[in-house]
């Protein structure tokens, strides 16, 4: 049957319709990503993500924030080689995760870097509870939860980055700059509130990938 000239141009409306409802979720999603605050971009760079459209989870924000006081604590280059562990142990997840848990990669990497002596356990711990208390999006703080069924916490990537740049500088612990630093960062205020003081000259350190 052929199509009249009226129903092409309502085909054709509904399309231009369709097209310009999709550029303005993209557009929507795209401006939900934007990091306005120095932990949105630490978020970002760890995460490996160009955009974060939809939603954080506080396992993410965990990873992240640990992340942030590890550039905080020992500096950004130590705080690279957290990234590349934690990306490796996502990457290596167990059959029993059907996805890869940001908190488990975080504790197992805080772990290497305790028997690699790049930091105390006792820092390690330190680290992983002001991440952890950093990360609550929700009324149980005994737990950091993903995006799934019973156990899912999460918020919106703009929230979700300037609630924890609130937290972490309420903490006296305000981001330092990792992504795009070029190995260089700002004076870290972890110190304050009765924090152990930044330490630069601490004994020497493997990097990843290279040998004693």
């Amino acid at each position: 049957m052929k199509t009249n000239s009226r129903q092409r141009v309502d085909t054709a409306k509904e399309q231009q319709i369709q097209q310009q409802n999709n550029r303005r979720k993209t557009q929507q999603a795209s401006g939900s990503a934007n990091a306005t605050t120095e932990f949105g971009r630490s978020l970002k760079d760890l995460l490996g993500r160009s955009a974060i459209a939809n939603q954080l989870n506080e396992e993410e924000l965990f990873a992240a924030t640990a992340y942030q006081l590890i550039a905080n604590r020992f500096g950004v280059e130590t705080a690279k080689d957290f990234k590349s562990a934690f990306r490796l142990n996502m990457a290596d997840k167990p059959q029993r995760e059907r996805f890869a848990s940001p908190e488990r990669a975080t504790k197992e990497s805080l772990k290497f870097f305790v028997e690699s002596t790049i930091m105390t356990r006792e820092e390690a711990t330190q680290i992983r509870q002001l991440a952890f208390n950093a990360a609550q999006l929700d009324d149980n703080s005994n737990k950091v939860w993903d995006s799934w069924g019973d156990t899912r916490a999460v918020t919106s990537f703009k929230k979700g980055q300037a609630l924890v740049q609130a937290r972490l500088e309420e903490s006296g612990n305000s981001p330092v700059v990792i992504a795009g630093a070029g190995g260089k960062s700002r004076v870290s205020s972890y110190g304050s509130e009765g924090q152990p003081a930044p330490r630069t000259g601490r004994r020497s350190r493997k990097r990843l990938g290279q040998e004693a």
